[in-house]
Formats: C-alpha cells, structure tokens, sequence
C-alpha cells in the first residue's frame, strides 16, 4: 500500500512540474533565438551542451559546441548572411528521467531578423536538465522550403555503392579472391595425386632429390 502511495505521490509530482518545464524549455529557446538574432554567439552557444550533436537542414553533421557554434558566424562578403529563428510547436517531459523533447519549425532570414525568409523546414530537439536548467543535448534539422538564392543551397549526398561492388560483390584491389569451383579444386587434387605415384627414375633417391648415390671407393 506505501509502495502504490509512493508512486501516486511521484506521478503527481511530475505532472505538476511538466508545466514549469515547458514553460522553462520554450523560454531558453526563446532567448537563444534573441541571441542569434543580435549577434551574441556565445550567449547562443551556452543552451547547448558541450557535447552537442547537431544535423544541419541539409545533411552536414556538426558535434560539439564550438562547432555548432562556428556556423551561426557570418560569412565574408558577398555571402549573404543568415539569422537561423527556431518557432517552439511541442514541448514534451519526460516524467521519469531528466529529458523533453521539442518540436517545431525553423526560418533563415536574409541578413537581418526583418529580412526575407529564403529557407525553412521542421526541426526537433532533446533537451536535458542539468541541475535547474534545461539544455540541447541533440538537435536535428531538415529543409523543407526555400526561396530565392536559398534554393541555391546543396543537399549533401548520399553516398553510392560503385557498379563494380554491386556486380562482383568486392572490388579489384580487394585483397579478397574468389572462391574456386569444384571442378577445378578437384582437378588440382587430381594432378597432385597423379605426380605422387608417378615411377621414381633408376637411381632417385627418396623425397625429391635425383641425384645418384656415390660408389664405394676401390681400395688400392
């Protein structure tokens, strides 16, 4: 009966805290979207992890937080710039570890948080809650839309099997060498057996040699 108490007493007091969570998740994005937007990349890149894993809308993959950071830089002229916004849709807590997962959908503004939105797509995320705070752990984006010079963007590709490993199963400089047909296996035994029965030549001595034993000195 404690035991079920217990657990009731934990339900209710995860169900109570996931509002706050949410509320504290969608605020933390909230600011970090304000951070991007005026510049201040460090203070972006301090609601991630350290060991942050990042997939760009794109497909390039990105780990830890100084390389997820390096992209929100601005590029050298004439590149034009991106402001990368992040709309929180969903906001879901776990009620028995320290995890959420959000949601929602992504915009890249030309330039400025005003200017044009050139690409966009959905995004999720996992956040974990270290001591009171929440932090992106993991991230994954992916393009769904775009405009203008963002439909000049290059998705990364998927990588290809060559013809030759498709047909042969390995390729020439593979160390690997195909395996011999019955047929041929047996006529090597074949040939083997026939040499080891083969006569020895007059005089042979056993093994491999052919040379002939000596003779006997005469004696004087």
């Amino acid at each position: 009966m404690l035991r079920v108490i217990a657990f009731v007493a934990l339900v209710l007091a995860a169900s109570a805290a996931a509002p706050a969570d949410q509320a504290a998740i969608r605020s933390a994005r909230t600011a970090q979207n304000a951070a991007i937007a005026s510049g201040d990349l460090d203070r972006a890149a301090s609601f991630w992890t350290e060991d942050v894993t990042v997939r760009r809308a794109l497909g390039q993959p990105l780990n830890g937080r100084d390389a997820a950071r390096k992209v929100l830089e601005p590029p050298p002229p004439p590149d034009s710039h991106l402001v990368y916004q992040r709309l929180t849709k969903e906001v879901e807590i776990s009620p028995t570890w320290p995890l959420a997962f959000e949601s929602g959908i992504w915009e890249g503004h030309q330039r400025t948080l005003a200017g044009p939105v050139i690409i966009g797509g959905r995004y999720s995320a996992q956040w974990v809650k270290r001591g009171e705070r929440w932090l992106i752990r993991s991230e994954v984006f992916v393009a769904l839309t775009c405009s203008g010079t963002g439909c000049d963007a290059t998705a990364v590709p998927r990588r290809r099997r060559t013809k030759e490993s498709v047909v042969s199963g390995f390729s020439r400089t593979s160390s690997r060498r195909p395996a011999r047909s019955s047929e041929s296996a047996s006529d090597s035994a074949g040939a083997r057996l026939r040499r080891c029965r083969s006569p020895a030549p007059p005089g042979a001595l056993p093994g491999n040699s052919l040379r002939t034993p000596a003779r006997p000195k005469r004696r004087g």
